[in-house]
């Protein structure tokens, strides 16, 4: 429920696999839907103190002068620190005690914001000092044994886990994956999982789960991609002021060819 202001009239808690457990205060829904597009549905009610409270207010106060690290990237004054961009560089306000991380985080945004910053690398020092070991890799169970994939980005970790999932293998997480110290044990974050297009001409049984404007999407941006590609390959047109305009634009049109769908969309509620 939300109050007069628009602010939910209670915390919204979420827990990491009985682990980190972070605390929104003043949110409002689009504030909760941003921590939820990066966390994954993992909310719980804690019945202790949280390890990472997030504070939305309307205004941050600023005591004394920014000072500008960067082009409005980041910002200090002589008590706090703040961090002034958010997903897809948006700007945002947003205040990080970089000296709790790991101990009682207490981080205050301005609200409305998209995502809010850094907030994966601060859970994952979080989970480190609490004996979790976070890892960049994604994990799946197959037939009854555990399968953690780890590298590089892009290395082919995304691939696996939808190539074992289409052949009935169980989610464990994507992107982050969290191990107990006796490494028996690993555990990860629901966030929406990035399918590429080139994944779904691998394996294209996801097609039909995705939604009717998430294929419209796609269809757009590949015939866009193919009118991009047709005037920049012919030897008519590459060298005019549209086939250099379509060169600029190639590269923007391929980086927008995914979808981002949470893994109970994709792989099913029992999976």
């Amino acid at each position: 429920m939300t109050n007069d202001n628009g602010y939910f009239s209670q915390p919204v808690d979420f827990e990491l696999h009985g682990t980190v457990g972070i605390r929104l205060i003043n949110a409002r829904p689009c504030d909760l839907a941003a921590v939820s597009r990066q966390l994954g549905n993992m909310p719980t009610s804690l019945s202790r103190q949280p390890d990472i409270v997030i504070e939305f207010v309307d205004k941050l106060p600023i005591t004394s002068p920014l000072h500008f690290v960067g082009v409005d990237d980041t910002a200090f004054t002589d008590d706090a620190f703040f961090v002034l961009r958010s997903k897809h560089k948006t700007r945002a306000m947003v205040q990080i005690p970089f000296a709790q991380i790991g101990q009682h985080c207490h981080i205050r945004c301005e609200t409305g914001l998209t995502a809010v910053p850094l907030l994966i690398p601060i859970l994952n020092l979080t989970a480190l000092s609490l004996g979790l070991l976070p890892l960049h890799a994604s994990a799946f169970d197959y037939q009854g044994l555990g399968v953690l994939t780890t590298g590089w980005s892009k290395g082919g970790k995304t691939e696996t886990l939808l190539a074992f999932m289409a052949q009935g293998a169980n989610y464990v997480g994507d992107e982050w994956i969290y191990l107990t110290q006796d490494g028996e044990q690993m555990g990860g974050i629901p966030e929406p999982i990035r399918v590429w297009d080139w994944h779904l001409q691998s394996l294209p049984d996801y097609w039909s789960v995705l939604r009717p404007k998430e294929k419209t999407r796609l269809n757009i941006l590949k015939m866009v991609a193919r009118v991009c590609d047709q005037t920049t390959t012919n030897s008519m047109t590459q060298k005019s002021a549209i086939g250099k305009q379509m060169r600029r634009i190639t590269p923007f049109v391929n980086q927008q060819l995914h979808v981002d769908v949470a893994p109970r969309e994709l792989f099913g509620v029992n999976r």
